[in-house]
């Protein structure tokens, strides 16, 4: 059976776009989404979508006006997309969890390092300074991030939840 994404990447091809614009506009993960669009059967929304997107792909684009139309109609149709599959369906780009982990356990690590150094000198345990608690609260708040957020989105991944 012949993916939706597919016909409608051959109206794409079919498209004259100046310049880097095709690059520019990211079509390969718009048709991603599309296809992420056909995983949910049972929303009106996806269905809506899906139509809409259809409708964009069959427009003709020979001349720099028909481009620009089709470029706003495209944006705005992609951001409908990833608002609606973000929201509603749970989807989030690729390493999303590893960014967002990394940035929060590093955060919190090199906190807990300088509370760390603070409560130790405070107790008479050792002579750290609170720049060393903080970079091996760093490194370890790193570590810890990047390896939880792999795999959580490893775990998105095999649901079938990343965008594109």
């Amino acid at each position: 059976m012949e993916k939706r994404s597919d016909k409608m990447k051959e109206n794409f091809l079919k498209m004259k776009m100046p310049g880097m614009k095709a690059r520019y506009l990211r079509l390969d993960r718009f048709l991603r989404m599309t296809d992420n669009l056909d995983q949910q059967p049972y929303c009106n929304e996806c269905r809506s979508l899906a139509t809409e997107s259809e409708k964009l792909s069959g427009m003709t684009v020979q001349t720099d006006k028909e481009f620009q139309d089709f470029e706003i109609k495209y944006m705005d149709l992609f951001g409908k997309i990833n608002e609606h599959l973000k929201t509603f369906h749970g989807y989030r780009i690729p390493n999303f969890f590893i960014s967002l982990y990394t940035l929060i356990y590093t955060m919190v690590g090199t906190l807990a390092g300088i509370f760390f150094v603070y409560l130790g000198r405070s107790g008479n345990f050792g002579e750290w300074s609170y720049e060393m608690g903080g970079l091996l609260g760093f490194v370890a708040g790193l570590i810890i991030g990047r390896i939880s957020g792999h795999r959580k989105d490893k775990q998105m991944a095999m649901e079938h939840k990343t965008l594109y």
